[in-house]
Parts: C-alpha cells; sequence; structure tokens
C-alpha cells in the first residue's frame, strides 16, 4: 500500500474530529451567551420609582396607579407584589381616606401561582364612588389568623381621589355573625353593618341591591358572612300601607339546610324593616308566597 495514503488517512480522521470538537464547543458556547442575553423574564415587571408610597414599600414591584395619580370612577387595577400577602389566591385592596380609614373594600385575585416567595401578579376592581380629595389604594396581606402572628403587611399608595361630588346616605344591612353567635343557637340572628351608598328614594331597593352583594372583606374579618346565593334578582319590590312586598327569582332558594334559610330570610326581612315606613315584610319567590312551601331546605 502507498505510505502517501496511509498518511492521508491517519491525519484526515483526526483532523475532522478536531473540526467536529470545534463547531460543538463554539455552539455550545453561542446558545449559552444568546440564553444568557435574550431569555425573557416573565410575570415580573421592571421595578417601579416607589417614592411617596407608605407601609412595605419596597414589596411593591409594579402597580398600575402611581404616587400621586388622580383617579376617579372604576377603577380597574393591575400589580405585582412579593410573596407573602396572599391568602388562597387573594390580597386585599381598600380604597382609604386621607387620614387612612377604610372607606371601601374589594378582592384582589392573583393571576399566577400564589405559593410562592417570588413576585405574584393580581388584579383588581374597585370603585371610587363618592370619595373626592386625597387618599390611598392600600394594599394588605389576606390574614385569615386576624393578626395573630403580628400586624398585617400593607402598602399605602398616595391618590387624588377625584368624583364628581354626590350625595351618599347611610343604611344599616343586617347579616348572620359568626363572631357575635358562634354557635348558631338562634339561627334567626343577625347583626348591623353599616354601608355608605348613593343617596336614592328607593332605599328599600338600594338596601336588597346591597345585601344581595353581600359582606365587604372588612366585615368578613369582623365575622359577617351572607347567604344570599350569586344570581339572585328582584323581581320586584313595592309598599303599600306599611306593607312592603318583595319578590325574589328562583335561585334565592339555592343553598343551605333550615338553619341557613331562616338566616336568609332573617336578614332580608330585618334589612327592610330598618325603614320607618316599612311595619311588615312579605316574601315571595316568583310569585308564591307561601311560607309552608318557600324557603325550605
Amino acid at each position: 500500500m502507498n505510505k502517501n495514503n496511509l498518511f492521508q488517512k491517519g491525519f484526515i480522521v483526526p483532523v475532522l474530529l478536531g473540526i467536529i470538537g470545534f463547531l460543538i464547543i463554539a455552539g455550545g458556547l453561542y446558545l449559552y451567551t444568546h440564553k444568557e442575553a435574550e431569555a425573557p423574564v416573565v410575570g415580573v415587571p421592571i421595578q417601579q420609582d416607589n417614592t411617596g408610597i407608605l407601609g412595605n414599600k419596597d414589596d411593591l414591584v409594579y402597580f398600575s396607579v402611581k404616587a400621586g395619580d388622580t383617579v376617579r370612577g372604576m377603577l380597574n387595577l393591575s400589580g405585582t407584589v412579593k410573596g407573602g400577602y396572599f391568602f388562597e389566591g387573594n390580597i386585599e385592596v381598600h380604597l382609604l381616606d386621607s387620614n387612612q380609614n377604610i372607606i371601601r373594600s374589594g378582592p384582589g385575585i392573583a393571576t399566577a401561582d400564589w405559593m410562592t416567595v417570588g413576585p405574584i401578579p393580581f388584579t383588581s376592581t374597585i370603585d371610587t364612588l363618592g370619595m373626592s380629595g386625597p387618599g390611598y389604594i392600600m394594599l394588605r396581606e389576606d390574614d385569615p389568623s386576624g393578626g395573630e402572628g403580628g400586624p398585617a403587611q400593607k402598602i399605602l399608595i398616595p391618590v387624588i381621589f377625584d368624583n364628581v361630588a354626590q350625595e351618599t346616605m347611610t343604611m344599616q344591612l343586617f347579616f348572620p355573625n359568626r363572631i357575635f353567635n358562634p354557635e348558631s343557637l338562634d339561627c334567626s340572628l343577625v347583626y348591623s353593618s353599616i354601608r355608605i351608598v348613593p343617596k336614592t328614594q328607593a332605599v328599600a331597593s338600594a338596601a336588597i341591591s346591597e345585601l344581595i352583594k353581600g359582606p365587604t372583606i372588612e366585615e368578613e374579618k369582623n365575622g359577617y358572612f351572607g347567604l344570599i346565593p350569586e344570581g339572585t334578582k328582584v323581581n320586584s319590590i313595592k309598599i303599600e300601607n306599611g306593607i312592603l312586598k318583595v319578590d325574589f327569582n328562583k335561585i334565592v332558594e339555592s343553598g343551605g339546610g333550615s338553619c341557613a334559610q331562616a338566616a336568609k330570610v332573617s336578614s332580608i326581612v330585618t334589612t327592610l324593616k330598618q325603614f320607618p315606613t316599612v311595619k311588615i315584610v312579605q316574601i315571595s319567590v316568583e310569585g308564591n308566597s307561601n311560607q309552608s312551601e318557600i324557603f325550605q331546605p
């Protein structure tokens, strides 16, 4: 065999292996450097300027309302906070006046896995109805222990509420309360909570509308709970000679045993009888007012 052929074969194989090895190493380096440079950060907005924000402001990664913003009407909020503020995917959202009194509350819902210490995005919708002047939007830890582990973490974003001046009125809503009546020895016991609503002549309709909404987050923290199911609607409501007649759709009867049904009826009747012109409340469901047939477990 020709020595030159042997030499060429012995030379070519190492060269080819060397080229292949070089390409593998070079390709790996290229992918690594580009991965580091181009990998996107998902769900964590750029850190914002938290100047003017009170409380645990370093926990706020992003919020759709900036400190000092003017806000009005219905707010569709979004934000990202560090972990530790959520329970069952919820974070508390409150509107405060200039003295940091809670005026209105609404739920904040995590839009990603909330069981992490990393930043967690959330959204919330809350109405600034009737609020004007300086105040705050407060993001507060949803603490099911009621503060047993210490004060709840909170972030306060100062804002200016700028709603057209609107007259408001206060009314009472009556709900069951697990703190005042922990063992439900009397299912009909309901307890008053104050609600601020736009001023109206149709006070009974406004009261029922608020009652159907159920307790606010703050009211729930104080033991109040609602029993009127979502989807309940009022078909008609009228008052004649001190007798108020209110007719509901069928959904109002849904959920709960005899104790829950008794509390539900008591909640409606007691709320409506707060008004001086109402002496008797008659409830019907789709026109049926037979008490032995409606609100049965």
